[in-house]
């Protein structure tokens, strides 16, 4: 058509006086400041499941879903994790740990400014999956503690190593960083090498599932655990 000008970009057109940077505007828009928070939820809707991240900023009241991860199997339980293995300066980091149906945890990282956060999250597989939640659209874990059944490697007594059945309570050892501890819906409590992403000692069967964990404040080696039957034990592990 006569008389119209045409331009490969609005920045040559003269009659556009208001330039807007895509690439700055959606780098704003995944930013976290310092002001921010961060809170992460696990989320079952039918047949799918999700970790999603959210932010928080109490000045301007922003709320919003940052990014979320899709996971394979139902999510049962979230533990951060303040341990980075990767990290050989400070070996610190922020993970969480997520327990699920299957005997695996898998284990994010939360690192979205910096400092290394990871999640790891329990299902009804008996599997840890730690994610690295510093990655945007992520589709694997970092790290996976434990293995599928058909995968599981057993120990020279026949035992089999990790969980067999669905994750239930995951405890991270502030104490000694590299160390967590995971209860199964096999009655089993493992206890996991971060650094090694390998489990390092199984504490015989309780008398039901065990439900939760917790890890004393100040001693170590000194472990709370609770079950279905109704027990709760302190632990020397």
């Amino acid at each position: 058509m006569r008389g119209i000008a045409m331009y490969a970009s609005n920045v040559d057109d003269p009659y556009v006086t208001l330039h807007v940077d895509s690439d700055e505007e959606e780098k704003e828009e995944i930013e976290v400041k310092p002001e921010d928070n961060m809170a992460v939820l696990a989320k079952i809707d039918r047949d799918n499941y999700n970790l999603e991240v959210y932010v928080y900023n109490e000045t301007s009241n922003d709320w919003y879903c940052h990014h979320d991860y899709i996971l394979e199997a139902p999510p049962l339980c979230l533990e951060p994790i303040q341990h980075d293995p990767g990290n050989d300066e400070t070996g610190r980091g922020n993970l969480l740990a997520v327990g699920t149906m299957e005997p695996i945890i898998n284990i994010w990282d939360l690192d979205i400014i910096n400092e290394g956060n990871l999640l790891a999250v329990g299902t009804m597989e008996p599997i840890i999956n730690i994610w690295d939640l510093d990655i945007i659209n992520e589709v694997t874990p970092v790290v996976s503690l434990g293995a599928k059944a058909k995968s599981r490697r057993k120990k020279r007594d026949g035992r089999e190593q990790g969980h067999s059945d669905a994750v239930l309570s995951i405890a991270w050892n502030k104490i000694t960083p590299h160390v967590l501890a995971s209860g199964g819906a096999d009655k089993q409590i493992v206890l996991w090498d971060l650094d090694e992403a390998k489990a390092a000692q199984a504490i015989p069967e309780r008398d039901g599932e065990v439900q939760a964990l917790a890890w004393h404040p100040a001693e170590a080696s000194f472990m709370l655990s609770g079950t279905l039957a109704g027990t709760v034990e302190v632990l020397d592990c």
